[in-house]
């Protein structure tokens, strides 16, 4: 719901350049935080491309669960906001960059325990690099940082990286 309203705001500010823009959209598969998590989470850009001097603008959505030993289980989800903006020197390549918040839901499953739940929100990052194949057609390669205070978690560190590898689509 929530993104859903920011992307009607995010269209009513460009809406003088809605029709001559395309529509930016990118699937994207996750790993992390935890090393041999293997695949543990999915992604979602839904933006426009080819506005305010930018190669697109778009909101972005990640969940991410995982488990560590069989013991943690982990989620963290992100709402962000982000711009994809060309490298001068190479038209083939770009980079973006996003800012929001990921909010974070953990159990603890030890034999015997009561499993507490932890749940707190803090701040989510995430940069990328892009290389264009043709013009409707993108590969992207990223990685996520979520600050999260480690007391109210069951991480082991107040940043959970995360990696990501997706598509970006244009039409």
């Amino acid at each position: 719901m929530k993104c859903t309203r920011l992307l009607v705001l995010l269209m009513s500010l460009t809406s003088t350049q809605l029709f001559a823009n395309t529509i930016h959209f990118s699937p994207e598969v996750k790993t992390g935080p935890y090393i041999g998590s293997g695949f543990s989470g999915y992604g979602i850009q839904l933006g426009l491309r080819d506005v305010y001097n930018m190669e697109s603008i778009y909101l972005s959505y990640t969940d991410t669960q995982a488990q560590f030993l069989l013991i943690d289980e982990d989620q963290i989800t992100t709402y962000r906001i982000g711009a994809q903006m060309n490298i001068p020197r190479n038209p083939y390549t770009s980079f973006q960059v996003e800012v929001g918040y990921a909010t974070y839901n953990g159990t603890r499953n030890y034999w015997g325990s009561d499993n507490p739940t932890l749940e707190q929100s803090g701040l989510s990052t995430s940069i990328a690099g892009v290389v264009a194949l043709n013009d409707n057609f993108a590969l992207k390669l990223g990685m996520d940082l979520n600050f999260l205070d480690k007391k109210s978690t069951y991480l082991s560190y107040s940043v959970a990286p995360t990696y990501s590898t997706g598509l970006i689509l244009s039409f």
